[in-house]
């Protein structure tokens, strides 16, 4: 059983498994390019193509909204210690 105390840090582990390897803009992109990009990402993701390459490679492809990574990253960082969030940044940065 997890000590109470690192419920955040492990629910930020969690988030970041199941994020995977997202694709995210920076702070502060105007909407309209954001929104751009969130709908070629979707129709990507759901590409023939793409899909039964995956399947013959057995790769599953199951691609979070942009909207669901937003939740997911908002809640990542709630109510985590400053040090540990620095490290985060500073590990992800790179």
């Amino acid at each position: 059983m997890i000590d109470a105390g690192f419920h955040p840090i492990n629910e930020v582990h969690d988030n970041a498994i199941t994020a995977g390897r997202a694709i995210a803009a920076p702070p502060g992109m105007p909407a309209d390019r954001l929104e751009c990009m969130r709908e070629a990402f979707d129709r990507a993701m759901a590409s023939e193509g793409l899909l039964s390459e995956a399947a013959a490679l057995n790769r599953p492809v199951n691609p979070l909204s942009g909207d669901e990574l937003t939740t997911l990253v908002g809640k990542a960082t709630e109510g985590l210690p400053q040090e540990y969030l620095d490290i985060l940044t500073t590990s992800f940065a790179r």
